[in-house]
């Protein structure tokens, strides 16, 4: 499902600096998502990927979202806490707002959003969490 994907890059993707650089290396990176409508929720979904050192200090190349078709305003950090609204275009447009607290060997985190389906508003929220596992295989 594409809106998975989706809501793993933007819970990534938003952060223009991290209270804390993340340590480069692998990293495990799990999503659970919950659908207005229904029962169960999709995930945990979770993916390994390896943070070179640019990639801790620049979030956005963390992931590459498929659509590529997100701006994030109203970025504050506080405390340790990244929070941010998001407006996405394309084939599934949402907007929403998320808040992602980062360290240097974790990261946790939610957001929530909204999209017009089939003429009605269909809301998603989404937990992040993740973990450094070490070096990344050469």
């Amino acid at each position: 499902m594409n809106a998975r994907l989706l809501v793993l890059a933007l819970l990534l993707a938003p952060a223009g600096a991290w209270p804390a650089d993340p340590e480069p290396g692998n990293w495990e990176l799990t999503v659970t998502t919950q659908m207005e409508g229904l029962p169960q929720p999709i995930g945990p979904i979770a993916r390994t990927q390896c943070l070179s050192a640019a990639d801790a200090q620049d979030p956005s190349r963390v992931l590459n979202p498929g659509s590529g078709n997100c701006e994030f305003s109203n970025r504050r950090e506080s405390g340790g806490t990244f929070t941010f609204d998001v407006s996405c275009s394309g084939a599934f447009p949402m907007t929403g707002t998320g808040a992602v607290n980062y360290g240097t060997q974790s990261m946790s985190g939610e957001l929530n959003l909204a999209s017009i389906v089939s003429g009605k508003k269909v809301g998603m929220h989404a937990r992040i969490s993740g973990r450094r596992l070490g070096a990344c295989a050469r």
